[in-house]
């Protein structure tokens, strides 16, 4: 994996980013039939949402966290994930 990207196969995880980072959803790679891995990039504000993801101290606002959820969903599942904006 490059250095200036990050990646995560949690979809919970992946939606918390887009939502709280300055980081951006590069692409959605299929690791397996079962399996994608949602690849963003490396901002300086990323490992400390991550950490507070885990750590369940992450505030998100409800609705917006849901809206970004189904976005990730619809990226999961179309055709050709790269990111083109």
């Amino acid at each position: 994996m490059d250095q200036n990207k990050y990646a995560t196969t949690s979809l919970a995880l992946a939606a918390a980013i887009q939502l709280a980072s300055k980081s951006k959803l590069l692409a959605v790679e299929k690791i397996s039939s079962k399996q994608s891995s949602f690849v963003f990039t490396e901002t300086p504000d990323l490992p400390e949402i991550v950490e507070k993801f885990f750590k369940k101290e992450l505030l998100l606002d409800a609705f917006s966290y849901f809206e970004t959820l189904r976005y990730i969903k619809a990226r999961l599942y179309q055709e050709g994930s790269e990111d083109h904006g």
